[in-house]
């Protein structure tokens, strides 16, 4: 009897944080064989699945040698169980929940997640739209951050303005294909973010003050050794 193989994503499955775990249902295959549906629930200590998921989108292994895999996605924040409700960013599990989420992405690939949706605005979202209007760097954001915790060494905003077969404005988290491309857009990532805090972005220090903490973590981080297990260390600003 042929066991049936599983979603890379559900690998991830299994304790988020102290009290809560993950749970990742594959909704459905697509007609591009190289992709698929899935979604990202939480589970509760009382084994309670939330309501809603926290993250959706597609997964995708790429085609080789031409196209590298890839994540497009929707993070929702927060999640309900019955009448509690759990805000990811403001428990810290949100850089937890992006870091397991990393560890499906091969270096190379792509790590894209829209910061406007048609659903409820939520903090990390409307904070990472406020910033890019601002002026602060894509992955000094936060929603940019939180990319950045999973491998990708560069973000780049792309906003549509008449949305179309793009969808959503969204964010895409880079990765590096190899060495060579990792050391240049290390090297681009760390001039805007110096530029950034040299010159400033906009006058709302709600936005621009942990937009320069990040700034801060993330050249630092770019200053040590790389290694496997080098984002492991990224923690909140």
């Amino acid at each position: 009897m042929q066991t049936k193989k599983l979603h890379p994503l559900q690998k991830l499955e299994g304790k988020l944080g102290r009290d809560h775990s993950i749970k990742v249902v594959q909704s459905r295959q697509l007609r591009k064989a190289e992709q698929s549906f899935f979604q990202i629930f939480i589970i509760n200590k009382e084994g309670r699945v939330s309501k809603q998921s926290v993250f959706e989108g597609l997964y995708s292994t790429g085609i080789k040698p031409y196209i590298d895999g890839w994540i497009d996605g929707h993070y929702y924040e927060e999640v309900e169980f019955g009448k509690t409700k759990l805000n990811l960013s403001e428990t810290g599990l949100d850089l937890k929940l992006f870091k397991r989420v990393g560890k499906a992405l091969k270096p190379s690939w792509s790590f894209m997640v829209a910061y406007e949706t048609f659903g409820k605005a939520v903090r990390t979202l409307q904070e990472t739209s406020q910033g890019l209007n601002c002026g602060i760097p894509p992955i000094a954001t936060p929603l940019g951050y939180l990319l950045f915790s999973t491998g990708r060494l560069k973000v780049k905003d792309w906003y549509f303005p008449e949305g179309g077969n793009e969808g959503m404005p969204k964010l895409e988290g880079i990765g590096a294909v190899d060495k060579k491309h990792a050391e240049r857009i290390r090297k681009e990532t760390a001039g805007e973010l110096k530029l950034f805090l040299k010159k400033g972005a906009c006058h709302n220090k709600e936005l621009e003050v942990p937009a320069r903490k990040r700034a801060e973590i993330i050249l630092r981080h770019f200053g040590r050794k790389s290694g496997r297990n080098q984002f492991a260390h990224v923690k909140h600003a």
